[in-house]
């Protein structure tokens, strides 16, 4: 990255660079990059190209602060005076332009076992490293998935756009406690709705709510409407997974543990996501 970074100093700059290589460092593409950009100068006129390179490349490559500022030429200070602002400014973008739940309805709905469905839902962990004391570490560890994380709890519409986005949330904390939380589960649905989940959410005290495939049925007792609608709608549940898999295609920052403040994380994760539904992949 070292030459390629020092030799971008403008807009004109990038559009000389291919997009496939300008991607493989800074994770979106140019046109993305520069809608982006610009929307962060309208922000501040003092914001420079220069802050958005070194945050994408650390969502990117999640190098150490070392090896960016050997590749760089920037401190370690300067380093992370980029980085926060970056995630500070899109962060604002994330509060200011809230992801509304009400917006699934502009989706056309699936109909699956006799109910509407307008949303999917799931809460995506993300790793940190394990914490010292013992305490708060077993806060963090989620039994599940077998390492330590924060998770955020997501809900798209039948077409894959992020319509609820919620956290952060300690990992030991099971998903279905994590939608009474969020007061998702107090949200209005429309006649006859439901959102639908996956095993996790199945509870009969949230049926009026949640949708989900068969619990505690062994195959052999389940009748074929069952065993097909089940696969249905495991398929359709495709649709929240596919949004998971375009938020870690690619970043090294969401398949490594985090090393760092876990509330700086969050944000960082809230700029990830605010990217990924507004910028991102639209």
């Amino acid at each position: 990255m070292s030459g390629y970074y020092k030799s971008l100093n403008s807009i004109e700059d990038i559009s000389n660079v291919s997009n496939e290589c300008f991607q493989s460092l800074y994770w979106l593409s140019k046109t993305e990059f520069v809608d982006l950009y610009f929307k962060l100068k309208d922000m501040d006129p003092t914001y420079r190209i220069k802050e958005l390179l070194v945050y994408l490349n650390y969502l990117k490559q999640y190098p150490t602060f070392k090896e960016l500022t050997k590749m760089t030429g920037h401190s370690s200070s300067t380093l992370q005076k980029f980085l926060k602002r970056s995630v500070e400014m899109i962060c604002i973008i994330f509060e200011q332009e809230p992801y509304k739940f009400e917006d699934r309805l502009k989706a056309k709905p699936l109909l699956l076992k006799g109910k509407l469905v307008y949303a999917i839902v799931d809460a995506s962990i993300y790793k940190i490293e394990s914490i010292p004391d013992p305490e708060v570490e077993k806060l963090y560890f989620s039994n599940k998935h077998g390492f330590h994380g924060i998770k955020f709890e997501f809900c798209v519409d039948t077409e894959g756009n992020i319509v609820w986005a919620n956290g952060y949330y300690d990992g030991a904390i099971h998903d279905i406690d994590i939608s009474q939380k969020s007061n998702l589960v107090n949200q209005k649905l429309e006649p006859n709705e439901r959102v639908l989940g996956g095993l996790d959410y199945a509870s009969e005290d949230f049926e009026h709510f949640f949708l989900t495939v068969t619990k505690d049925i062994s195959p052999s007792e389940k009748t074929d409407e069952e065993i097909y609608m089940d696969m249905i709608l495991k398929g359709k549940r495709t649709i929240i997974e596919n949004l998971f898999g375009r938020q870690n295609q690619g970043l090294s920052i969401l398949k490594q543990r985090y090393r760092g403040d876990v509330e700086y994380f969050s944000d960082i994760l809230k700029s990830i996501f605010c990217i990924s539904g507004k910028i991102k992949l639209k």
